[in-house]
């Protein structure tokens, strides 16, 4: 299977695709949740775009349209609704068993909590760390602060970061290893492509995305933990 680059980003984000409707029908309790998570983290995606497409990638687009100076991917939005739904399934699945699975604090907390980790990383990229180092470092300064002040917070964090970073690789080394141009789609996505260190990849899954993931799902388990206990 051959897939055109500027169809990659979109053929990434129906392997995260496929994993969401998976939690969304193997746990029918969790499904309002799902959606809740997954559309409050809609606007994550095209802020956070506008560091990452500095130095990390750029991604080619078949869905896009300009708002004013920012280029806006529809393929951001729907990665990022997946995304996020998906990693909420992982933290619940790896944190500790909770009676009461709905939402009972100000919706604008998820929202905020994605964007002081943006904050924290913006000082990190500004002196030189590249965006996707810099955003992780704001995640993982999220989950710290949590285990910090909660008891038990860190193991179910580092837990869902490790599911997290898990899931990424299995989707991506099913979709890099079905199509026949997977080395193309990446020199035409990633700017890291052959670069010391952020170039390293694993089985041709980009390193950077995996310490990404495991950040990410690093706080959503911290966050998970503090609204559920």
């Amino acid at each position: 299977m051959n897939i055109p680059p500027q169809f990659a980003y979109l053929f990434l984000t129906a392997g995260f695709g496929i994993v969401w409707i998976f939690f969304f029908i193997r746990f029918p309790k969790t499904r309002k949740t799902q959606l809740i998570i997954s559309a409050l983290s809609i606007p994550l995606g095209p802020i956070i775009e506008i560091l990452y497409f500095q130095d990390y990638w750029h991604p080619l687009s078949v869905l896009e349209f300009n708002l004013g100076p920012f280029r806006i991917l529809i393929e951001d939005i729907a990665f990022v609704f997946f995304f996020t739904g998906l990693t909420g399934m992982l933290a619940h699945i790896s944190g500790k068993r909770a009676k009461n699975l709905d939402l009972k604090i100000p919706l604008g907390f998820l929202i905020g909590v994605g964007l002081i980790s943006i904050l924290i990383a913006l000082p990190l990229f500004y002196f030189g760390l590249n965006s996707i180092l810099a955003t992780s470092a704001g995640f993982l300064a999220i989950a710290t602060i949590a285990a910090i002040t909660k008891r038990q917070t860190l193991r179910y964090s580092v837990r869902c970061g490790l599911l997290t970073a898990l899931t990424m690789f299995a989707v991506y080394f099913i979709q890099f290893h079905i199509v026949s141009n997977s080395e193309e789609m990446i020199r035409s996505t990633w700017l890291l492509y052959d670069k010391p260190v952020l170039g390293i990849r694993i089985a041709k899954v980009p390193l950077t995305e995996l310490v990404w993931g495991f950040s990410w799902g690093t706080m959503m388990g911290a966050v998970r933990h503090y609204i559920f206990g």
